[in-house]
């Protein structure tokens, strides 16, 4: 297994649409609550921040959206011939062969602020209600700027770090994250991978060089020559 650190930063704007407990819990019992007329629409917008823990939490994004983003990516990526990541109903993304360590992707907060800076976006939608379309006005938070950290494990034996790089430029590029996003037909939600940094702990290189050392016949690893740990940090992602 390799372990990387990613410094992901947005290239568009971010558009997010969480669901309120209210509306949980309204989808819940059946019994829906309205937004009223006269709330205000910076307030309405506030409701549809994601948050962690709670409404004074940290600004951010669930991981499994950047997971969700990295599958549908994975329909376009190649790891083994002509064999893609994912398909339209599975993937090879699954916990054994890569893992995601971070629940809750947290946006930085400029200094001197209390929270990720953000603007009211209003724009034309349509609601689709029984193959009727009425137009609606969707009133959202939006992110100029945004960014996250995560680490990722992944299996070196099924993925190579260059596949794992390409699996995020497609993301990045081509699914994005939040709403109205490349995937759903919009520009917002893009993100590049502005640092890649190689945090695989020593135990598991080791451990590594040990399974190849026994598949050689040896069985021990040579103490003469240590293995060292791989530090590497690139700036930006190249994909060849």
């Amino acid at each position: 297994m390799r372990r990387v650190q990613l410094q992901v930063a947005g290239f568009t704007p971010l558009l997010t649409d969480a669901m309120s407990d209210e509306v949980l819990t309204g989808l819940t019992t059946g019994a829906r609550p309205q937004i009223k007329k006269d709330m205000p629409f910076p307030d309405i917008a506030r409701t549809k921040i994601y948050r962690e823990n709670g409404e004074d939490g940290a600004i951010g994004l669930p991981a499994t959206m950047l997971y969700a983003s990295l599958v549908e990516a994975g329909r376009d990526v190649p790891f083994k011939g002509k064999k893609m990541i994912s398909t339209k109903d599975s993937t090879r993304l699954t916990p054994m062969f890569f893992h995601i360590h971070e629940e809750f992707l947290a946006f930085p907060v400029p200094e001197g602020k209390e929270e990720t800076l953000w603007v009211v976006d209003r724009r034309r939608g349509q609601l689709d209600s029984g193959g009727k379309k009425t137009a609606v006005a969707l009133i959202r938070p939006k992110f100029p700027e945004w960014g996250f950290t995560v680490t990722v494990d992944y299996d070196e034996k099924v993925f190579t770090e260059s596949t794992i790089q390409k699996l995020f430029f497609e993301a990045g590029a081509n699914q994005g994250l939040g709403s109205f996003r490349p995937n759903c037909r919009g520009t917002f939600g893009c993100f590049r991978v502005a640092k890649w940094t190689d945090i695989t702990p020593d135990e598991w290189t080791q451990a590594a060089s040990g399974e190849k050392a026994a598949s050689n016949g040896n069985g021990e690893i040579d103490e003469a020559k240590p293995t060292n740990r791989l530090k590497k940090a690139v700036d930006g992602v190249v994909v060849s």
